[in-house]
């Protein structure tokens, strides 16, 4: 979401301790220029993983590939 101009925190809203699935993704659009080293990064990963994740194929203003 970086990569496509969002601010991005992931914030724990209950303790581990009650459930695994407890993480949430806040963004706030911003319009920020992704960073090359942001970007080389996720290509990297990406393709290691050979993987197209379902959220770049939603925020299709990407276009990094």
């Amino acid at each position: 979401m970086r990569l496509v101009g969002y601010r991005v925190e992931v914030i724990e809203f209950v303790g581990g301790e009650h459930t695994p699935r407890n993480l949430m993704i806040r963004a706030v659009k911003t319009d920020a220029k992704p960073d090359q080293l942001d970007i080389d990064r996720y290509l990297e990963i990406t393709a290691q993983w050979g993987i197209t994740p379902v959220l770049e194929k939603k925020l299709s203003t990407l276009n990094i590939r």
